[in-house]
């Protein structure tokens, strides 16, 4: 299959092996596909995303070599069933094998239609961050936190369709 190409208002900066895309504060991107994270065949390839990213249900890379970076005050949404994972877990949303960073003071929003998980990325303790809980899954079903997770002064959790699966 044909490497999957992102065309958005982020930058794009191909030097040698490697390729780096930097989606801005204040801009947006949306995943209409899965999409590879080394489409040239580059093998240091880094995404940092300061603006927003929307994943839907697909994925960012597929165990792919690379590094996921949400900044500081960056945004990303999943409607992923698995949520945020891994360097090792290899599900979820963003799935490459050489770092992925979720910060502690950016904002997370699940915005699924049938059951998710948060995952094993979601930041165990935010500081001043935000969770939003948007899921739209019929019955019980919902949100489930993958963890246990804290919310400092500063930190907000929304949920917004009462949604969150509070586990034992």
């Amino acid at each position: 299959s044909s490497p999957q190409i992102i065309t958005n208002t982020s930058s794009r900066t191909v030097s040698g092996s490697t390729i780096s895309y930097n989606v801005p504060s204040g801009k947006f991107v949306q995943l209409n596909s899965s999409c590879a994270l080394n489409p040239l065949g580059a093998v240091d390839n880094t995404i940092t995303v300061d603006g927003t990213l929307n994943c839907q249900g697909f994925v960012l890379g597929s165990s792919e070599s690379g590094t996921f970076v949400l900044g500081a005050s960056g945004t990303i949404l999943t409607a992923n069933t698995n949520g945020l994972g891994t360097v090792s877990s290899s599900s979820g949303s963003v799935q490459v094998t050489t770092g992925i960073t979720f910060p502690a003071t950016a904002t997370y929003i699940y915005n699924g239609t049938t059951a998710q998980v948060t995952g094993n990325g979601l930041p165990a303790a935010f500081t001043t961050g935000t969770l939003i809980i948007n899921n739209t899954a019929a019955g019980t079903a919902g949100v489930s936190l993958s963890r246990t997770t804290t919310f400092n002064d500063g930190a907000t959790l929304i949920d917004s369709m009462g949604r969150i699966i509070l586990n034992n």
